[in-house]
């Protein structure tokens, strides 16, 4: 969900939220959510754990970037 959101925040698709801030609409929400099988709960539930505490959040965007760059190292081959 992180990933939908900021690799697409420029898209003609997104509306602001409660906040004022770019938010996916619900239907691509719903998608995202069916396709890995989570909860819109457990994905909020998720996110206020990571918030909870800063390096939860700087060992999951490591952990993230070394994912994506073994996808690219196999997409090459």
């Amino acid at each position: 969900m992180l990933f939908a959101q900021d690799s697409s925040v420029s898209a003609s698709n997104y509306k602001p939220d409660e906040n004022g801030k770019e938010a996916l609409p619900d239907s691509v929400k719903t998608a995202i959510f069916r396709k890995h099988n989570v909860s819109q709960k457990k994905y909020e539930e998720t996110i206020l754990y990571y918030n909870e505490n800063q390096e939860r959040w700087m060992d999951f965007f490591n952990k993230t970037i070394v994912y994506l760059d073994s996808l690219k190292k196999e997409g090459g081959k």
